[in-house]
């Protein structure tokens, strides 16, 4: 028998593996790592919540890259989320999906979708910020000049 690796179950609620997929795409990399890191917090795993900051701090820096060299390529609005989510979702589900199953079975709680909800819009600000500065950055580094 598995044993309960949570204390409290209305104090230790999950993310679902689906709803950090959909708050990955519209919310970026950031939520995605916060969702899983919270997820490998919970279940007693620190190391592994700091490690996918790292991915996630990593993620947000490649997104920004990307999209300074790419600019006036012709790609799909939504081809750079389907890629990040795929990067966060895929890894997520093979090392929390089997855990987040026993949490359930267990009598276990996830988050609702209002809280997934908000930490998708504040993370999709915190992104969009983030990709803005760095676009000015480079605008100013290379151009002497931001508009």
């Amino acid at each position: 028998m598995t044993e309960n690796f949570y204390a409290e179950p209305e104090e230790s609620k999950l993310y679902h593996s689906e709803s950090i997929l959909i708050a990955t795409f519209f919310g970026g990399p950031l939520v995605g790592g916060y969702m899983t890191a919270e997820n490998f917090k919970l279940m007693g795993e620190p190391e592994k919540a700091k490690q996918t900051w790292l991915f996630a701090l990593l993620g947000i820096f490649v997104l920004a890259a990307f999209i300074q060299f790419a600019q006036g390529a012709k790609v799909p609005w939504y081809v750079l989320p389907l890629i990040y989510t795929m990067l966060t979702y895929i890894p997520m589900k093979w090392m929390q999906g089997g855990k987040i199953r026993t949490h359930l079975t267990q009598g276990g709680h996830l988050h609702k979708g209002d809280r997934v909800f908000v930490v998708s819009f504040v993370g999709a600000v915190a992104t969009f910020l983030v990709l803005l500065i760095t676009n000015l950055f480079v605008q100013a580094a290379t151009t002497g000049v931001v508009s």
